[in-house]
C-alpha cells in the first residue's frame, strides 16, 4: 500500500518516452509500480443502461485501467512483472485481441482473463518497457468501446 500519493506523469501514445524511462527504473530498482489511464473525464463517458443492468453485466470498466508492476527482488532472482489491464471489452480479452492481429509474446503467462476483473499477466522481470508498454497501450485501446484520447496520465507509486 503506497504511504504517499502518486506522482503524475503525463504523456501521449505518440511519445511515451517519459513512461518508459519510469519503466526502465522501477525495473532496475524495483521500488514502485505505475497505473496508467487515457486523460479523460469520467464525467463525459456515456453510461450503458440502468445501473442495475451494469451491475451484472459480463463487462468491466468503460474506462480502462492498466497496472504495470516489476516483481520484488528475492534471493533467486526478481519476481515476474505482472501486467494488468481492467477493460469494457467483455470475455476472452486474448482472443479478441488475437483476432485483431495483436499477439502476446509467447513468454508472458496469462494469470487471468476476466471480463469484470481484466487481463493479468506475468511477465519476465527483463521484459523490455517498450514493447510492454506498446502491446498493452494496444490492447487497452482495442479493448475499449468508446473514442480514447491521445492524452493519458501514469500514477507512479513508491513501495513503503
Amino acid at each position: 500500500m503506497p504511504t504517499s500519493p502518486p506522482e503524475l506523469l503525463e504523456f501521449r501514445l505518440d511519445h511515451r518516452a517519459p513512461v518508459i524511462d519510469t519503466m526502465v527504473r522501477l525495473s532496475r530498482d524495483r521500488d514502485g509500480w505505475l497505473n496508467l489511464q487515457p486523460d479523460i473525464d469520467l464525467d463525459d463517458v456515456p453510461l450503458e443502461g440502468p445501473a442495475i443492468n451494469r451491475l451484472f453485466s459480463g463487462k468491466g470498466p468503460a474506462v480502462p485501467l492498466v497496472s504495470w508492476v516489476p516483481g520484488r527482488r528475492r534471493k533467486r532472482g526478481a519476481e515476474p512483472t505482472s501486467l494488468g489491464l481492467q477493460h469494457g471489452g467483455g470475455p476472452k480479452a486474448l482472443w479478441r485481441l488475437r483476432d485483431e492481429g495483436l499477439l502476446r509474446p509467447k513468454e508472458w503467462k496469462v494469470l487471468a482473463d476476466h471480463p469484470k476483473r481484466g487481463l493479468v499477466l506475468a511477465l519476465p522481470p527483463d521484459a523490455p518497457a517498450a514493447e510492454t508498454l506498446d502491446w498493452i497501450l494496444r490492447a487497452a485501446v482495442m479493448l475499449t468501446e468508446i473514442d480514447l484520447p491521445p492524452a493519458w496520465r501514469a500514477g507512479l507509486f513508491h513501495r513503503p
